[in-house]
């Protein structure tokens, strides 16, 4: 009896070996198995990253053309500013010129009193600054 439970012991042995076999083996379709699995849901992950990284991409870049125009609308805008501001500074100097040498041509005494005017006149410009501005306080 004692040699049957050895045989016994050595059949359960066996097949312990067996199905530590067959563990080891599933255990490692099994990891072949995760190891594709991860890198078919990485590849799906990656693809959605990617995509989204397009459409990241494609809005920056529409954001950043609608900024460049809104920049390049500003700065013509500017110029022509810029331009028309010029060409009133050119016109009012010639008028200047004109009126000095119309005030120039004048007979003495019209020259005389055109000049004692215009001291009055900036007499008046400074005194109505200082009551404007005594009465802020």
């Amino acid at each position: 009896t004692k040699r049957m439970g050895t045989s016994q012991f050595d059949a359960i042995e066996r097949k312990y070996d067996q199905l530590r076999a067959e563990v080891a083996t599933l255990q490692g379709a099994l990891t072949d198995q995760n190891v594709v699995l991860d890198a078919c849901v990485n590849a799906v992950d990656g693809a959605a990253q990617v995509e989204a990284l397009r459409i990241k991409r494609s809005a920056l870049a529409t954001a950043n053309a609608d900024e460049r125009r809104a920049l390049d609308e500003a700065f013509e805008r500017r110029v022509t500013l810029e331009s028309g501001l010029k060409e009133a500074e050119a016109q009012l100097e010639r008028l200047q010129r004109d009126v000095r040498s119309k005030v120039d041509a004048l007979p003495g005494s019209k020259r005389a009193e055109y000049d004692r005017l215009e001291l009055e006149s900036e007499r008046l410009t400074r005194r109505e600054a200082e009551a404007e501005a005594e009465m802020e306080w």
